[in-house]
């Protein structure tokens, strides 16, 4: 198909709620707004790191007069992920730091497997969440983390350069100890063709995480370690549901980057290394703007081309409108067809127009990516996720409304295992 639907620059921004202090709403107070500081060092004590649970995660970060710990949200409702962000509520500000305060951080992303830490992922610095800073105070984070690092590991790390396959050339240095694996990066061609980087980000994870750690550095090769067969094993039927399970959850926070953050949870759920910031940097998403209808085909080419994968477009319409050309039939059907597959799918769509279940609270108009991961045809709903976080992992609308909300549908094609 090669109709692309053209509509008007529109914004596609999350809208983070107020965080309530205390166990309800009493007054106006209750909403103010909040300056809190937390020093992720007790968080990230080691060796202990890797023997942190949810439970003992929110003993750590509680503060009085809060109902849960403010600094931190869930990544889904299973709590196997957190993320920690400077502004993770509209009413809160958290000054999030490392070694004492001496480096200041945009967001910390903390993995659990099996009820521990697995990994943990710290953005020193990215553009969607600190905007623009000069090269000598990127030099100064760097070097500082460097010798940090150094310090507190007690080990001489290694350089590690991009390859010639990877998307996005990162550039840093591996620490390997004895508990501990740390990589330090940031995007050395952002770097040196603008003079402005993308990202510095931190990934630490226990020394059995080696072969996970060390896939950052394929990001961009695009070539899945799934076949098609293995994808069924994520197709669950239950009361009439059918849905793609384990589909990795991305909280894109209050920046505008539905698309990359769709995207990178497709790829994960297939096994492709990547990361929103990264696909930030190679489209040039506006955090405060993001992506308009008449940048997804741009967006997806960029990124098509670069992680050599194919973005295919199974669906395109005007918002609030039937398609002669595409009918609500075939819209069920394609959606039947991938799920069936084990395939979720790529959604753009006008929002604001038509009921869900919950309520959407996070963004209540404009036009926006998700991704479609089930249908149930008895209770005539379609089933989907957004990048926002724990409640936003299964979500329901009426085929019709979602059909007559839609502009895009896209089905991602990696390249096979070799």
């Amino acid at each position: 198909m090669k109709l692309w639907i053209l509509l008007p620059v529109v914004l596609c921004l999350a809208l983070n709620p107020p965080l309530i202090v205390g166990q309800s709403p009493k007054n106006a107070k209750d909403t103010q707004q909040i300056n809190l500081k937390m020093d992720l060092d007790k968080v990230l004590a080691l060796p202990s790191l890797w023997e942190l649970t949810p439970e003992k995660l929110e003993e750590l970060c509680a503060e009085p007069g809060f109902k849960t710990p403010p600094q931190f949200k869930w990544l889904t409702q299973n709590r196997d992920g957190a993320r920690f962000a400077r502004k993770p509520y509209s009413n809160i500000s958290i000054d999030l730091s490392l070694f004492g305060g001496q480096i200041a951080v945009d967001e910390m992303v903390i993995d659990f497997k099996n009820g521990k830490a697995s990994s943990v992922n710290l953005s020193i610095f990215n553009r969607g969440d600190s905007g623009e800073i000069t090269k000598e105070d990127f030099d100064a984070r760097y070097k500082t983390m460097g010798r940090m690092l150094g310090e507190t590991l007690k080990v001489v790390p290694k350089e590690r350069r991009p390859t010639a396959q990877t998307a996005v050339k990162t550039t840093g240095w591996l620490w390997t100890a004895p508990n501990t694996l740390a990589l330090l990066e940031f995007n050395a061609d952002a770097k040196e063709s603008r003079g402005k980087p993308e990202f510095l980000r931190l990934k630490l994870c226990p020394p059995s995480g080696k072969d996970q750690l060390l896939g950052i550095a394929a990001i961009g090769r695009g070539v899945t370690t799934l076949k098609p067969a293995e994808l069924l094993k994520f197709v669950k039927k239950e009361n009439g549901d059918v849905y793609v399970s384990d589909v990795p959850m991305v909280d894109q926070g209050a920046k505008g980057y539905c698309v990359v953050a769709s995207c990178q949870r497709m790829f994960e759920y297939l096994h492709v290394q990547c990361d929103q910031h990264e696909l930030a940097e190679l489209v040039g998403s506006d955090a405060k703007r993001g992506t308009s209808t008449q940048e997804f085909a741009e967006t997806l080419r960029k990124i098509g081309n670069r992680f050599k994968v194919q973005f295919k477009l199974l669906m395109a319409k005007h918002p609030k409108a039937g398609d002669p050309n595409v009918k609500q039939e075939k819209f069920v059907k394609i959606i039947q067809d991938h799920i069936n597959q084990g395939l979720p799918l790529l959604w753009s769509l006008e929002l604001g127009l038509y009921p869900e279940e919950p309520a959407i609270v996070m963004q209540k108009g404009g036009f926006h990516m998700r991704m479609i991961i089930g249908y149930n045809l008895a209770k005539d709903q379609i089933i989907f996720s957004d990048s926002w976080g724990a409640g936003h992992e299964m979500k329901r609308i009426s085929i019709g409304n979602a059909y007559l909300a839609t502009t895009h549908l896209f089905l991602v094609e990696p390249q096979a295992r070799l």
